[in-house]
């Protein structure tokens, strides 16, 4: 996530890739939402665009998370660079946290309201479709840049 990517105008950017999947997850659940409502019906669109609101969320605060990770990393001097362990441990905690908290509202979710298991495993499923698409597109773009 840290590397720096070339973007085509030449701007050196290190947070292209990411926002290239935040953004081609927003239109992926859009049309899967989309889709689903004119070819299944409305409640089975809602737990699609729930369970893609859910994984975007899920993905936006993982991905700031370890950005601020990354960038202490970087910037940390030797004398910081003990303190890096607990940085990471602090990572984890975090992000086991989210995977708990996401658990929760997944039960809560299919125990109080009516939700469509099918479509929330679609919506759910739009960010790891969306960051396979994002990255073979780019590393093909690199591949054919160095050929």
């Amino acid at each position: 996530m840290s590397d720096v990517i070339t973007s085509r105008s030449g701007k050196r950017n290190q947070l292209l890739l990411p926002r290239m999947i935040e953004r081609f997850n927003l239109i992926t659940t859009s049309l899967l939402t989309t889709g689903s409502w004119y070819v299944v019906d409305w409640p089975f669109a809602q737990s699609v665009l729930v369970g893609g609101a859910l994984a975007s969320g899920s993905f936006f605060l993982t991905k700031r998370t370890a950005m601020r990770l990354v960038h202490y990393a970087t910037t940390a001097k030797d004398d910081e660079q003990r303190s890096s362990k607990s940085l990471l441990a602090g990572f984890a905690v975090k992000f086991y946290a989210r995977l708990v908290i996401l658990a929760v509202i997944l039960l809560l979710l299919n125990t109080r309201f009516s939700i469509n298991a099918i479509g929330l495993i679609i919506g759910l499923s739009t960010i790891m479709v969306s960051i396979i698409i994002v990255v073979l597109f780019q590393g093909r773009m690199i591949f054919q840049e160095n050929t």
